[in-house]
């Protein structure tokens, strides 16, 4: 929704965190490889592979160079990423935290963005359930 905003660098990142969610429980669902599908499309980078990339976390960040609002717009889009299977696992939490604590968010502003990730997701599903009627 906000990636356009990432410059290259940021992107790449982005999707090399995206990847390591997805992969981070042992499993790619069907709705996790959509998103990313839907991430490359408008991250607008050359077609980027989808696998587990081995960069470490804290790397990652560090390249990308993260003003506060895009900290916010990045962990916006893991929190959809890691709500989109509808199975929150123990260890896409333990990532996400670790990336928090990383990029310096506070829980009230973390918490603050997955409430408005369930309010895109629940209106995402009265659209369809309207469209579909």
């Amino acid at each position: 929704m906000f990636l356009r905003e990432l410059n290259n660098t940021q992107k790449n990142g982005f999707w090399k965190l995206a990847n390591k969610l997805v992969f981070i429980d042992g499993k790619i669902e069907k709705s996790e490889k959509r998103m990313l599908e839907e991430y490359n499309f408008e991250l607008g980078l050359a077609e980027l592979e989808i696998k587990d990339y081995p960069d470490d976390v804290e790397k990652i960040l560090s390249d990308m160079e993260l003003d506060k609002r895009l900290k916010k717009i990045v962990m916006f889009e893991l929190i959809g990423l890691a709500f989109s299977d509808d199975y929150y696992d123990q260890s896409e939490k333990e990532l996400l935290i670790d990336i928090q604590n990383k990029i310096g968010l506070s829980e009230t502003d973390v918490t603050e963005l997955g409430k408005f990730v369930n309010e895109v997701l629940a209106l995402y599903s009265k659209i369809g359930d309207f469209i579909n009627e």
